[in-house]
């Protein structure tokens, strides 16, 4: 069976044409990085810093928003930056990582780096596949969302682990499950689709298609998604797009052929939005209009 890893990398690349009710556009897109295989930025929770990993997810990287003059080089582990997240407070990142104890097992741990003092610390309590709710939950109650690798099914838990649930009580392989905002709602993956559950586990709420999702709007309505094209082989374009989580509209952001846009992150305050470049490996950020 294949690994969660190996299929959100997979289904990355699928031919996916549909019908765009209106049309949103991005302007002064400004490059951050050089050409240098960067990939999936997400912004800080105080939206002064991008934090981004390489394609492949090898290494953490960040830049300084205010400064832009200097990337800073967390760590290059491989697979560190699948699903690495930014703490509530901005100053620590959460990320996985393998290891391999005397007897030569290998594991997947949570650990956090401190992007100041570099001091890291082990997170033994952080579920590796559900790191990015479990840096936003401050209640116990809170849910916790992660794949299980076993069934391949979308299960949740709180925060104190006292109470356990299934969320995609459907048959599938799902992967990449993003809590909302406002905690009542989960984004997941399957077949390369789309869909939102509700994070009680009663059900699907809406199906939206094609592509893959990486960031909810901060009033929970609305996500940033991309989708590519490849010719068997190898990536031949992507393509920004936005949708309302209630399936009604999706909306294109851009039309670049030169510009491979893949895994848009929303800034704070929904004004701006960051994405990386599959073709040059640069980081852009870009003004979200008419949003």
């Amino acid at each position: 069976m294949k690994t969660l890893f190996s299929i959100f990398i997979v289904l990355n690349l699928f031919n996916c044409p549909f019908s765009v009710d209106a049309q949103v556009l991005v302007n002064n897109i400004e490059a951050l990085t050089p050409p240098n295989g960067y990939s999936a930025p997400k912004w800080s929770p105080d939206g002064t810093n991008l934090l981004f990993t390489t394609i492949g997810f090898t290494g953490l990287y960040i830049i300084n928003l205010n400064e832009r003059n200097n990337i800073i080089t967390l760590n290059t582990l491989p697979g560190a930056g699948y699903n690495a997240e930014w703490s509530e407070d901005s100053k620590n990142v959460y990320y996985r990582q393998k290891t391999t104890n005397s007897m030569h097992f290998s594991s997947i741990e949570t650990k956090s780096i401190h992007i100041l003092t570099k001091e890291i610390t082990n997170q033994p309590d952080i579920n590796p596949n559900g790191i990015a709710s479990n840096c936003s939950a401050i209640a116990n109650s809170a849910p916790i969302v992660y794949t299980n690798t076993k069934s391949l099914l979308i299960e949740a838990q709180t925060l104190d682990k006292s109470k356990k649930w299934i969320v995609t009580n459907d048959p599938g392989q799902y992967y990449q499950a993003i809590l909302s905002p406002d905690k009542l709602k989960v984004l997941v993956h399957k077949d390369g689709e789309m869909f939102i559950y509700s994070i009680d586990g009663s059900g699907k709420i809406s199906s939206l298609g094609k592509g893959i999702a990486n960031s909810w709007s901060s009033d929970s309505k609305q996500i940033l998604f991309f989708i590519g094209e490849d010719d068997g082989h190898k990536i031949t374009g992507s393509e920004l797009y936005l949708c309302n989580a209630d399936g009604s509209s999706k909306y294109r952001l851009t039309n670049t052929p030169d510009i491979f846009e893949t895994f848009p992150s929303w800034s704070p305050d929904n004004k701006k939005i960051a994405f990386s470049d599959d073709k040059s490996g640069i980081i852009y950020i870009a003004n979200l209009i008419n949003n």
